[in-house]
This record gives structure tokens, C-alpha cells and sequence, in this order.
């Protein structure tokens, strides 16, 4: 990503997509320091992991299941302050409240995925 607005203390980044039920998340990683525009393939050593759908704090590879086009989201959030959060309570919910004052840009990819069938 490229480098946010003036102010930018910290990034967010959520891996998610919106089920029929539910809003489903495999990916939170908070705390990214505001030098850093990407994240090398499982890295664990930049910034703090939250919680998956699982509640585990590791990215949860995405499993597409039943038929159709799956869209899921990546979203990297500018901060002015790092969240107040605990990385024991860290899910993307809980994310989205920590950074709702903080947030001075975000953006957004959308990507779709439909599972073959055999």
C-alpha cells in the first residue's frame, strides 16, 4: 500500500468477507508500524496478530464452501494512534470499535473466488 496521510501513526489490516449469516474474518494484524507498506507471506513479526473467526490469533486460510462467487476483502486502515487493544480481545469487531476515532483513511481490495467443481 502506499504510505497514508499526514498523521499516520500506525496501520490495520482485516481479511474478511460477508457470509449470508454473518460477517466472517480471517485476518487481523494491528500495530503495523507507519514505515511498513506490505506484508511478506507469513510474517509474524510485524505488528500484533489478532483474533481469526476461530479465535485464534493467525491468519485462517479462507475455505470457500458451497456453490457461487465468493467476495472477500483486504482492508488497510490509517491510524493516528495505535489501538487500545489487547491482543487476547483482538477480533476484527473489536478492531473496527478501537479504531473508529482514529481512523484517518482506509482502503479496500475486493477479489472473488468460486469453488470448482469435481
Amino acid at each position: 500500500w502506499a504510505a497514508g496521510p499526514p498523521g499516520t501513526k500506525s496501520y490495520a489490516v482485516t481479511l474478511w468477507h460477508e457470509a449470508p449469516d454473518q460477517v466472517k474474518s480471517y485476518w487481523v494484524v494491528y500495530g503495523i508500524p507507519s514505515t511498513v507498506r506490505s506484508l511478506p507471506k507469513g510474517s509474524r513479526s510485524i505488528g500484533t496478530i489478532g483474533l481469526n473467526d476461530k479465535r485464534r490469533a493467525e491468519y485462517d486460510p479462507m475455505c470457500s464452501k458451497g456453490p457461487g462467487v465468493k467476495t472477500y476483502h483486504i482492508t488497510v486502515y490509517a491510524l493516528s494512534a495505535p489501538p487500545p487493544l489487547a491482543a487476547a480481545e483482538a477480533t476484527r469487531d473489536a478492531l473496527l470499535d478501537a479504531i473508529s476515532g482514529s481512523t484517518l483513511a482506509a482502503g479496500t481490495i475486493r477479489f472473488t473466488y468460486e469453488r470448482g467443481g469435481r
